[in-house]
């Protein structure tokens, strides 16, 4: 048992060591630019400028609008039974007065 430990210990670090370097290869260098323009694409308050740029130019293409003239229409028609009713029962009251008059 004395024999396999320090043989397995050995395997590890070996494998250890192995993952340490070969992780630090897969790791990409970056040049002073990359870093910059990774830092300006990621940066909240330059998104949050080029959204505020956007935000006011829509704001002008609305206030030119304002300028423009503007046209409306509508159409509406009433139908007023009242005078019509109100003629038929006053007739109907002569008739009937006359009848009874009669």
């Amino acid at each position: 048992m004395n024999n396999k430990t320090p043989n397995t210990m050995k395997h590890i670090c070996t494998v250890l060591f192995l993952f340490g370097t070969l992780s630090s290869f897969a790791q990409k260098k970056w040049s002073l630019k990359e870093c910059v323009d990774h830092a300006l694409e990621h940066n909240i308050s330059v998104k949050q400028s080029v959204l505020d740029i956007d935000l006011a130019t829509q704001d002008v293409v609305n206030a030119k609008g304002n300028f423009m003239p503007s046209l409306s229409a509508s159409a509406s028609q009433n139908f007023n039974l009242d005078l019509l009713l109100d003629k038929t029962v006053r007739e109907s009251k002569v008739i009937q007065e006359g009848i009874i008059l009669g």
